[in-house]
């Protein structure tokens, strides 16, 4: 059992590429972000879209909108949509030619997990922004306005149910924000024990920049606070979080920073980026000692779902665990 209960709805999207040269800016999350977030507000009643406006505002006195593509060494701002929301495009290539498909997944978390949303909103503005883009986002071989949605699909637990499927709706489809959870179970192979956790996106744990590189101890405590921000707010710290679990949950977390501490690494392959940060950011993979044992694997589990630390809205703090 996993030792959380939160709401969750996960989609996975294929988009084909239409025309005959794509170009993949580096920061592909910020950008999909940001004009997805114009597209939406624009579709939204006036009420709706007034945190979605006040959230593009403060991007625009970010300077970030007027600087695409974004280069690679610039820190984006940590200024996520108003519901609680993940991109994550998965490991690409520089360029795509007609035809090749585009891999990426939409996290609706907490109490944003809402398929009507999904449905009558943020579809039809990705629709939008994939054939008819607004003038200020057009530039040569850029994605917008050159993909189509092949496919949409959702998690239900371990597996991916088609919604989407050659551009035909399944309309009988109930998503649910519970269903992520439904079947899903630890990885467990006595024979291929979990020894390394490799990141796929960097990660800033808002630690000291002190060339310490995070401890697994460090992660369980991230995991934990990206609990109380999803659950309980933004200013709700782990503790508030762990007080309020059943009595088995809290029990795991506890175990699991126990052992969390007593783990060796065995090679460091972290290294530092983004020096311009006030926290310390880190990319690559670490191997440890000895295998996770159960407790630490199910909070690490759920950490490699929900993300980790800063601008987890634009996918960071994502990790798989090898």
């Amino acid at each position: 059992m996993l030792p959380i209960q939160s709401n969750l709805i996960r989609y996975l999207f294929a988009l084909r590429v239409n025309s005959s040269l794509v170009w993949m800016p580096a920061h592909i999350q910020v950008e999909l972000s940001c004009i997805l977030a114009h597209t939406i507000a624009k579709r939204l009643p006036t009420a709706q879209a007034r945190p979605w406006k006040k959230m593009i505002a403060k991007r625009d006195q970010s300077g970030i909108m007027n600087n695409f593509p974004i280069k690679a060494n610039v820190l984006p701002p940590d200024i996520p949509w108003p519901i609680e929301t993940t991109l994550f495009v998965y490991p690409i290539k520089k360029t795509y030619s007609k035809d090749d498909l585009i891999l990426w997944e939409l996290k609706l978390i907490g109490a944003g997990a809402d398929h009507a949303m999904f449905m009558e909103v943020i579809l039809p503005a990705l629709e939008q922004i994939g054939f008819s883009p607004d003038s200020q986002w057009q530039r040569t071989n850029a994605l917008w306005g050159n993909f189509e949605i092949q496919s949409v699909y959702t998690a239900k637990g371990p597996r991916w149910k088609p919604l989407i499927k050659a551009g035909k709706i399944d309309l009988r489809y109930k998503v649910l924000p519970t269903q992520w959870r439904k079947g899903l179970s630890l990885p467990d192979n006595p024979l291929r024990p979990l020894t390394r956790l490799s990141w796929l996106q960097s990660v800033e744990l808002l630690l000291p920049r002190d060339n310490q590189s995070p401890t697994l101890a460090n992660l369980v405590m991230a995991a934990a606070k990206r609990m109380a921000m999803i659950e309980k707010g933004p200013y709700a710290t782990a503790d508030d979080w762990l007080k309020s679990l059943p009595g088995e949950q809290k029990a795991v977390w506890r175990r699991a920073y126990k052992q969390a501490r007593g783990i060796g690494v065995k090679k460091n392959h972290l290294k530092s980026n983004h020096s311009k940060s006030a926290h310390s950011i880190w990319q690559g993979n670490v191997q440890f000692k000895q295998a996770l044992p159960p407790d630490l694997l199910a909070v690490l589990f759920v950490a490699t779902i929900f993300h980790v630390g800063a601008r987890t809205h634009y996918g960071w703090g994502s990790f798989v665990l090898n």
